[in-house]
């Protein structure tokens, strides 16, 4: 229904999403295992953020090395990522993948 023109406050646009927040733990536990990206030579450390930014296309999931194998359900082997954890993931990358909370 129509309610006249009323001054609605805007919604505040949601905080963008940073590696420490929201993806390192997620890295950390689900692509540390000893056959992958952690033990004495892991393949790439996608559990730092200079070595998942190094798979990334910051803004662009589409772009994203890293992304595509987890929406693929390629990454991690065996348990790959939930639609949550892969969102998490894009929004990240969507968001500019940056690094830390200012």
């Amino acid at each position: 229904a129509y309610m006249g023109d009323c001054d609605v406050a805007p919604r505040p646009a949601p905080d963008p999403s940073h590696w420490t927040d929201d993806s390192e733990a997620l890295f950390g536990m689900r692509c540390s295992g000893v056959f992958c990206h952690g033990g004495q030579v892991p393949i790439a450390d996608v559990t730092t953020y200079a070595g998942a930014l190094s798979m990334i296309t910051p803004g662009d999931p589409a772009m994203s090395t890293l992304f595509a194998r987890i929406d693929a359900n390629e990454m991690p082997p065996g348990d790959p990522f939930d639609g949550g954890e892969k969102q998490l993931v894009e929004n990240w990358i969507l968001d500019g993948a940056l690094e830390d909370a200012p």
